[in-house]
């Protein structure tokens, strides 16, 4: 699955518009929980912890996204989004949003040919006062 934040795909052009996707995880920080339901504790983590948390957190809003573009019959996401909200006392949404859409393989494009070279006038030599003289074309009149 090709996924873009751009409007297209580099060497591929879109043939269909399948929809909008989404993926959205809810993600806590440092929430322990019982297996029954129900907070346990409350941990505390460093910076880097929670750095770890959301980048996790991203990635599986990225996978979810995916997920429902492949159950589309996408093979590319294009205009992709990500965000992360904090919902508060630590509780954060992240969500990663795109278009599902259908490509195909551009057809390399030929080589252009090399440019002619550019022949410059010649100059001629200087009369005898030292002016040179330039060669003019002659109008078509």
């Amino acid at each position: 699955m090709r996924v873009s934040t751009l409007e297209n795909i580099a060497g591929r052009q879109v043939d269909e518009t399948l929809g909008v996707v989404r993926g959205t995880i809810v993600w806590s920080r440092g929430l322990k929980k019982f297996s029954r339901g129900g907070i346990r504790a409350v941990e505390y983590m460093t910076t880097a912890d929670v750095a770890e948390g959301l980048n996790k957190a991203r990635e599986d809003a990225e996978k979810a996204l995916m997920l429902q573009a492949e159950a589309m019959g996408a093979d590319a996401i294009v205009g992709m989004r990500f965000e992360i909200v904090e919902m508060g006392a630590g509780l954060f949404s992240a969500s990663a949003m795109g278009t599902a859409v259908r490509t195909s393989a551009i057809a390399p494009a030929a080589a252009p040919l090399p440019a002619a070279p550019i022949s410059l006038p010649v100059m001629a030599p200087a009369n005898d006062s030292g002016a040179v003289i330039l060669p003019f074309r002659r109008m078509a009149g």
